[in-house]
C-alpha cells in the first residue's frame, strides 16, 4: 500500500466505528492471505512455542502458565488443510508468529485501508453486500481454503477480509479512539485490556463484515474463528532520505 489517505470509520454505524475520520498513512506490504495453517506449523517446527525471544513479556508469563504448544484447533496437515487460515489462536501467539516470521500485526489503520482502499467501500468489493466471503448466511461452519473466492479480494489484492476467520490486529480496544485519533497513522491507545479483531468470521452475520467494523476480545482468548494476517511496514520518504 503506498503512502496516501483514506476515510476510516462510518458514520451511522456502530458508535465505536464513529466518526468517519481521514487518515494519511506510510506504504506497508499486507499479506494477500491469512496466515494458513501450513505456514503457522512452519513456526511451530522452528520452536516458536519454545523460544521466548519471538514473544512479548506479557505473552510469555502466558505461554509459561498455560503450558500450550499448538493452537486450540489444530490437526495434522493433510491436502485439504493446510491452505486453510490457522485459527484458534490467541492475540499472544498471532503477535509471536509475526515476530518470528520478521513482520508484525497490522495496526488497525493499516487493516481498514488495506480491506477499503481509497474508495470508501463499504465491503472489500463494493458498496453492495455479494456472497464473495465465507460467513453466516452461507452455512459453511468453518473456513475454507485462502483466496477461493477472488470476488471477494479488496482494492489492494488481500483475499478474506471479511468473513473466513476473525482477524487480530496489534492495536488496543477503546470504544472511543476514533474521538481522540491520531490523523497521521494512528496506533490507538497505549493500554488496555482487550485487543481489536476485524473482518468478521465464517459464523459472522453481515453487519460484521463491513470494513468499518470493529470487534475485541482478551489477548488470551483462542476462540476457534480467530485467526491473522500480518504487515511489512516500509520506511516513508523522510526517513529514506535521512540514510
Amino acid at each position: 500500500m503506498p503512502r496516501g489517505r483514506f476515510r476510516m470509520g462510518r458514520d451511522g454505524a456502530y458508535k465505536n466505528e464513529q466518526p468517519q475520520h481521514t487518515i494519511s498513512i506510510t506504504p506497508f506490504f499486507i499479506d494477500q492471505s491469512e496466515v494458513t495453517n501450513e505456514q503457522y506449523e512452519r513456526f511451530m517446527k522452528a520452536g516458536g512455542y519454545g523460544t521466548s525471544k519471538y514473544w512479548s513479556t506479557s505473552g510469555w508469563a502466558w505461554l509459561e502458565v498455560t503450558g500450550i504448544e499448538a493452537p486450540a484447533v489444530w490437526e495434522p496437515l493433510t491436502d485439504s488443510n493446510r491452505n486453510v487460515p490457522v485459527r484458534g489462536v490467541s492475540w499472544y501467539e498471532a503477535d509471536a508468529y509475526a515476530r518470528w516470521a520478521g513482520k508484525k500485526l497490522p495496526t488497525e489503520v493499516q487493516w481498514e485501508c488495506a480491506a477499503r482502499g481509497p474508495f470508501d467501500l463499504r465491503w472489500p468489493w463494493g458498496n453492495s453486500f455479494q456472497d464473495y466471503c465465507n460467513h453466516y448466511g452461507l452455512e459453511s461452519r468453518q473456513p475454507w481454503s485462502a483466496g477461493t473466492n477472488p470476488r471477494g479480494r479488496s482494492p489492494v489484492g488481500a483475499d478474506d477480509m471479511s468473513g473466513n476467520v476473525s482477524e487480530w490486529v496489534s492495536d488496543w480496544y477503546s470504544s472511543r479512539t476514533y474521538t481522540k485519533a491520531d490523523r497521521n497513522d494512528s496506533k490507538g491507545p497505549k493500554t488496555g485490556r482487550k485487543r481489536v479483531l476485524r473482518g468478521g468470521a465464517y459464523d459472522s452475520h453481515l453487519f460484521e463484515l463491513s470494513t468499518s467494523y470493529r470487534d475485541w476480545s482478551p489477548p488470551n482468548h483462542r476462540h476457534p474463528t480467530f485467526g491473522f494476517r500480518c504487515v511489512i511496514s516500509l520506511p516513508s520518504a523522510e526517513e529514506q532520505g535521512g540514510k
